[in-house]
């Protein structure tokens, strides 16, 4: 049986409610993108992006088994910038950090390169992700339940952003731990110590030399040497400076496998002479002998298993090493370096602390500028220093069934755009008007923007993507504060290949793109560039996601879901119904389980706003039943939303959504039961259309702060023309066989090759726990010792949904059975939800959009709420 089965009807919600499918919640793509902040802002200077799990303005927490306050003060000086430090002394001063964008709440989830978690755990980083996908640090404020020293806390970042950025392995020795020779790049109890930071970060500041590596096998073994030395024989060749120096084509394929080839060859380090030896370095100092700490570096070790520091290294007086500390970083002996001195540590450091709200006179005005009709969405608006901007960008090319689409999906995402955001409209080729409507705020410029998307044509000529990007960031960059996000929205043709070099130029801009690949007409070929790359990879480079698109439809579900990751919002679906009518007198009671991985629960449900009176509402928890709305629900909109704050666990247990019917209802009525969680479920398909001539595969991914392993996953398949389930109780698998790459990494796959014949889809996939699920970080994060592997708990439940094209003629894809309407229609209702007419636009896809979801998707967006914590 499958997993919490969602009960449904033949045509279910897919046609019926199609409204609905476009706000459900979707986790971030599968392989989900890098932070657009996350940059090389200049050759020596990285910007990088970090998250805390508290709320930073408000009443700051003590540090975990501590006495520190948690202050933005002490985030930035104690803290960021003692990691600026360690970052500029390790790498010789070529590397500084810039500016850290800092989020709170968890907000971004791990989707930044710092986590800064106020918990006592082991801190762990995944291998050379930056800028990649799935990466990110994880760092405790807390050790053995005991709260770590700031200053040492500093360097337990700096140690993980060495494997994080540039794919460093560690260089300790795990006691106790046998050498796996299947796993490299693990430290184990026979392994000999460095004098480097990626062993010790309480005694170190540097990274490892060529010296460091002058003797044999049995001395050179370190988890670093294993993975990087270029000679097997003797384990030399690969310390820390070597590989930095060395392009990753030329690192042993032991380190390949390592890193996955991910590894960044970062331009301060390309033609930079390596030091070889301590003598070499500039900015080493030696190290502070603290009882207090570790001595294997100040002579107290076993010499045979240690690297022992020379007597004239040691540094015995606190006073002392502070005088060297602050002189190294770019100040005097008497003095630290303030921000911004050239040359030092913090020549362009500074920490934007992007989620704080705006200052009154700015509040003021972004409340003044509210429309009344999205009135309830203004406080998430304005108290927010932050102004998302965004550029659509239409492909005026296309050919005319797929245009119509696209000016449907961008009109649409108009109407949808939240309160407070700015928009600029470019087309190309270009209406004469460059852009078509310059950044503007929604608050105001609505009607205008809406009213240049309705009034375009189509025209021949070539999609010059070049000219397009310029003009959006151009738009973009006018009077952009640091914490102001910017996002191209490119609506083109599926199969379009662009410059490889918008990628890196909108990376350097921060800015992100969101692509839209709209299905062609058979027989349409895409907009090509010679050496360009596809949609996907564009996208990736930026810090954006990528989507194929059948119709208009499908097209805004998808850029509304990309925008959702783009802010930040951290959702996880616990369960999805809906009925296509209700009878007098009933109850619909959906089951749920909370558990202590369910933060704030949000039961919403959607209806025709005929039947406001006729329906109630209900969530019975272990603690109580509770029926009082959200102030951001509207009956007389059809929408209706109960929320629980459930982060001390109270309403842990099994639980009920309840839908009542005082009289018969004939309207579809659909209800979905949110988390937030870091525990997510995400789902895509690859392969099955002649522009992805794979086998088509069902991926999943289930993961929390380390992926979810041994956990049951199964699928449905519902035919999009009718609502029919087509194939039930498909199993993804996690044991490294077949379609799966690896067992146990919380990625779950199954193959779809030869069961689906040419046509469109939707996928449902349920995850459940069960009493063997464990979180099991040593998979993707295999650096250094294993993390504790610590069980889920059963009953927890994730849904996602993904959306099915399969081609005629695409491998692994039958032949469409008699009367199957095959690959969906263009523009004609193959989606199953709208009609989509040429020159009738307001009359298909944009009324159903705003009947549907103008009071829906917008209030949904997290914000500050009132909860009912009975």
């Amino acid at each position: 049986m499958p997993l919490n089965h969602r009960p449904r009807g033949r045509h279910a919600l897919v046609a019926a409610a199609t409204a609905l499918s476009l706000i459900l919640p979707s986790a971030t793509p599968l392989w989900a993108a890098n932070h657009p902040n996350s940059r090389v802002a200049s050759t020596h200077v990285l910007d990088i992006t970090a998250n805390v799990d508290w709320d930073y303005d408000a009443a700051p927490p003590t540090q975990s088994n501590g006495t520190t306050v948690l202050t933005k003060e002490v985030l930035r000086d104690q803290i960021l910038r003692e990691v600026a430090r360690s970052v500029f002394l390790m790498t010789e001063g070529r590397h500084r950090i810039g500016t850290v964008y800092l989020y709170k709440n968890g907000r971004f989830g791990k989707n930044v390169d710092v986590q800064i978690i106020n918990k006592s755990d082991r801190s762990y980083a995944s291998a050379a992700r930056w800028q990649q996908s799935e990466g990110s640090s994880y760092n405790f404020l807390a050790m053995d339940n005991k709260p770590e020293n700031l200053r040492s806390y500093s360097r337990v970042i700096a140690h993980e952003l060495g494997h994080y950025v540039y794919g460093f392995a560690d260089e300790y020795r795990e006691e106790g731990k046998a050498l796996n020779a299947s796993d490299p790049g693990g430290p184990s109890g026979v392994d000999f110590t460095r004098n480097s930071i990626m062993n010790n970060h309480e005694n170190f500041t540097r990274l490892s030399l060529a010296a460091d590596y002058t003797g044999g096998a049995d001395v050179n073994n370190t988890a670093q040497a294993r993975v990087y030395a270029t000679d097997r024989s003797n384990l030399r060749g690969g310390s820390h400076w070597e590989m930095l120096t060395r392009d990753p084509a030329s690192d042993p394929a032991e380190a390949k496998e390592f890193h996955g080839g991910a590894r960044v060859w970062f331009d301060a380090f390309k033609g930079f002479t390596a030091p070889t030896k301590v003598s070499e370095l500039t900015r080493y100092f030696g190290v502070f002998c603290d009882p207090l700490l570790v001595q294997a570096a100040c002579g107290t070790g076993d010499a045979s298993k240690d690297q022992v520091v020379p007597a004239s290294d040691r540094i015995a007086s606190l006073s002392d090493y502070n005088a060297q500390l602050f002189a190294k970083s770019g100040g005097s002996a008497t003095a630290d370096a303030v921000d911004g001195t050239p040359g030092s540590a913090f020549e362009s450091f500074k920490v934007v602390f992007v989620d704080s709200p705006a200052d009154a006179k700015a509040l003021a005005l972004r409340q003044s500028t509210v429309s009344t009709r999205l009135a309830v969405t203004a406080r998430a608006a304005a108290t927010s220093a932050a102004v998302a901007r965004h550029a659509i960008v239409i492909d005026r090319s296309l050919p005319a069934a797929t245009f119509e689409q696209a000016i449907q999906a961008a009109e649409a995402v108009l109407q949808l755009a939240e309160t407070g955001t700015q928009w600029a409209v470019i087309t190309s080729p270009s209406t004469g008007n460059t852009p078509l409507q310059s950044l503007q705020s929604i608050d105001t410029g609505r009607a205008a923007l809406v009213a240049s998307v309705q009034g375009l044509t189509r025209v021949d000529g070539r999609f010059d993507a070049s000219a397009a990007f310029a003009l959006a960031q151009a738009e973009l960059s006018k009077n952009r504060a640091d914490a102001d996000s910017a996002t191209i929205e490119l609506f083109t043709g599926q199969g379009s290949t662009l410059p490889k070099a918008l990628g890196s130029q909108a990376r350097a801009l921060r800015t992100s793109v969101n692509a839209i690949g709209l299905r062609l007409p058979a027989g349409s070929a895409a907009t090509t560039t010679s050496g360009g790359v596809a949609l996907d990879a564009l996208a990736l480079a930026t810090g954006g996601s990528a989507y194929s698109a059948r119709d208009a439809e499908q097209a805004v579900k998808k850029i509304l879901r990309a925008q959702r990751k783009a802010a930040g919002e951290v959702f996880s679906l616990l369960a999805t119904t809906g009925w296509d009518s209700l009878s007098a007198a009933s109850t619909q009671s959906t089951p749920l389980t909370l558990t202590p991985h369910d933060q704030v629960i949000s039961a919403h449900w959607n209806f025709d706003p005929v039947d406001k009176d006729r329906l109630s509402f209900r969530l019975v928890t272990p603690a109580g039943t509770f029926s009082t709305l959200s102030p951001a629900s509207n009956l007389s909109e059809g929408y209706a939303l109960i929320e629980l704050d459930n982060s001390s666990g109270r309403h842990n247990g099994s639980a009920r959504a309840l839908t009542l019917s005082s009289t018969a209802v004939s309207n579809s009525v659909g209800l979905d039961v949110q988390t937030e969680s870091v525990v997510q479920l995400s789902a895509d398909v690859e392969g099955g259309t002649l522009a992805d001539n794979r086998e088509p595969v069902l991926r999943a991914q289930f993961t929390g702060q380390a992926p979810v392993a041994k956990a049951r996953l199964l699928a449905t398949v519902y035919r999009v023309s009718d609502g029919v389930a087509v194939l039930s109780d498909l199993v993804l698998a996690d044991d490294g066989q077949g379609v799966d790459a690896r067992a146990d990494d919380g990625r779950y796959a199954i193959s779809l090759k030869g069961l689906l014949p040419a046509g469109d889809y939707t996928v449902e996939v349920y995850a459940q726990t069960t009493a063997d699920s464990v979180f099991q970080p040593n998979q993707i994060f295999a650096i250094g010792s294993d993390v504790p592997v610590r069980p889920v708990g059963a009953g927890l439940v994730r849904v996602e949904e993904a959306d099915l094209t399969l081609d005629a003629g695409a491998t692994g894809v039958l032949a469409a059975a008699s009367g199957d309407s095959g690959s969906g229609s263009t523009g004609s209702g193959g989606s199953g939800g709208c009609t989509s007419v040429a020159g009738q636009r307001d009359a298909g896809l944009v009324l159903l959009l705003l009947s549907g979801l103008t009071g829906l998707w917008l209030r949904r967006r997290s914000q500050a709420r009132r909860l009912d914590s009975r």
